[in-house]
């Protein structure tokens, strides 16, 4: 039989005890550190850290001033620069204006320089007219009209209604002499016109003198007078402007006349203040129209007035389409439709209608 060794029980109690103790205080000891490290507090800054913190904040502020006064002074230099701008434009568009003004200016000298030459040459020309003309300002050409051809036509209206600008004076005038006629202000205006005219024409040019009323008249020895035979021009022209006005106007025969010419001229100067009253030929109108053109009226009705001018018109281009025709218009009451008719006959092949001013020549 075998004997079982027993177990001494104090032995056994202080072991379980001890082992308990120290599992025990390893729980406990766990449990403190944990609490008492969630209760752990940084250390305080030190007084280095404190400074560099504060010496940071300082010079952010100046930064953050400096960057604020930097925006100012970039305002006032974008303020400055769109000030500069403004300025060059201004200074721009005033230098174009300038440039422009100096342009015209230019322009302008020119023409005034062109025209100077132009009256220079004139007055050369006029010093060698074969007919002198004196008067105010001694002016020796037309406005607006140069006197230029080779075989150069002159016609003057030599009927009544060239002694006055209204009608009622054109009556009265009728029945003075004709030393009186010839002395009335409009007929004195028409002959300084012709004498203007004369006394510019081209050195190597020839002319013709021819007044027409209810007849046309050639004046000189029906032949082209050279400009540069100042005695046979002069003639010619004095008995011209020395034909008392009267009768009607008959347009229409004086083209015919004046086409007679041989050669024919390349050039007609025109003086006249209105519409043709006449036909070219007696017969070639009907009785009954004769009647219906003047009725119980002194003077023809405008609607013939202007068949009459283009029937003058016709027959003149019929028998030189190219020729150039220039009119210088008097005044004359009661004639709306003479301007642009003349006008027409001017503008047809490069000619010049000029309507002067009383106090011209």
């Amino acid at each position: 039989m075998t004997r079982h060794r027993r177990l001494h029980p104090g032995a056994f109690s202080l072991a379980f005890l001890d082992v308990m103790s120290c599992g025990l205080g390893a729980v406990i000891l766990v449990f403190l550190i944990f609490k008492h490290g969630t209760e752990v507090r940084p250390p305080p800054p030190s007084a280095d850290l404190t400074q560099d913190i504060a010496q940071q904040t300082s010079v952010s502020a100046d930064l953050t001033a400096e960057r604020a006064a930097n925006q100012d002074s970039i305002g006032r230099i974008k303020d400055a620069i769109a000030s500069i701008e403004a300025e060059i434009a201004k200074e721009g568009a005033t230098a174009r204006a300038a440039d422009a003004r100096a342009a015209e200016l230019n322009a302008e000298a020119q023409s005034i320089e062109e025209t100077k030459k132009e009256n220079e040459q004139q007055a050369k020309d006029a010093q060698n007219a074969a007919v002198k003309v004196t008067g105010e300002g001694e002016r020796t050409y037309l406005i607006g009209m140069r006197v230029q051809g080779a075989r150069i036509a002159l016609m003057l209206d030599s009927s009544a209604s060239m002694m006055a600008k209204d009608i009622v004076d054109v009556i009265r005038l009728k029945n003075r002499s004709p030393a009186d006629r010839v002395r009335t202000p409009k007929w004195i205006w028409a002959s300084k016109t012709l004498r203007w005219l004369t006394a510019n024409l081209p050195n190597a040019s020839t002319a013709r003198f021819f007044t027409f009323s209810t007849d046309t008249t050639e004046h000189g020895d029906r032949s082209w007078i050279p400009a540069n035979q100042p005695e046979r021009l002069t003639e010619a022209l004095n008995r011209a402007i020395n034909v008392a006005p009267t009768g009607g106007t008959n347009l229409e025969q004086a083209f015919d006349a004046v086409m007679r010419a041989s050669p024919p001229p390349d050039v007609i100067y025109l003086i006249t203040d209105g519409m043709p009253t006449l036909h070219g030929e007696l017969g070639t109108f009907s009785l009954a129209k004769m009647q219906s053109c003047y009725g119980k009226r002194q003077t023809v009705t405008p609607d013939c007035r202007v068949e009459y001018f283009a029937r003058a018109m016709d027959k003149l281009y019929q028998r030189a389409p190219n020729i150039q025709v220039n009119v210088v218009l008097l005044p004359l009451e009661g004639d709306p439709e003479a301007s642009l008719r003349y006008w027409v006959l001017a503008n047809r092949n490069g000619g010049t209608m000029l309507a002067p001013a009383e106090s011209w020549p």
